[in-house]
C-alpha cells in the first residue's frame, strides 16, 4: 500500500476536482456558459454527467485493494485529452456562437 499511496492520492484529488467541475456544469450551466462565452447548457450538463462517471471510476481505482496500473494510465491519458479538447473546442464554439449571433 505505501508504494501506491501517491498514485491513490492523485486519483482521489483528480476525482474531487472532477466532481466539483461536474457540479458546476450540471447545476450552473448558465454560469459556465457565461464564463466560457458559449451557449450550450445541455451539452455542458451532459459533459458534467460524464465527469461524474469518470470521478466514480477514479474513486473506485483509488480505493480498491489492488491498483491496476493501466487503468491509472488511461485516466491520465483521458485527462490529457480533456485539456487538448478544451483548448481546441472552447475557441471553436465561441467563434461559432459569434457567427450565429451576428
Amino acid at each position: 500500500m505505501p508504494s501506491t499511496r501517491l498514485l491513490r492520492t492523485a486519483l482521489l484529488a483528480n476525482a474531487a476536482f472532477s466532481i466539483s467541475c461536474a457540479l458546476a456544469l450540471i447545476f450552473a450551466p448558465a454560469w459556465v456558459d457565461h464564463l466560457l462565452g458559449i451557449q450550450m447548457p445541455l451539452a455542458l450538463q451532459a459533459v458534467g454527467l460524464g465527469l461524474v462517471i469518470f470521478a466514480a471510476d477514479l474513486i473506485y481505482q483509488a480505493t480498491g485493494s489492488r491498483m491496476v496500473a493501466w487503468r491509472a494510465l488511461c485516466a491520465s491519458i483521458a485527462d490529457f485529452l480533456w485539456v487538448v479538447a478544451t483548448a481546441v473546442g472552447v475557441p471553436y464554439f465561441q467563434a461559432d456562437y459569434r457567427i450565429r449571433v451576428c
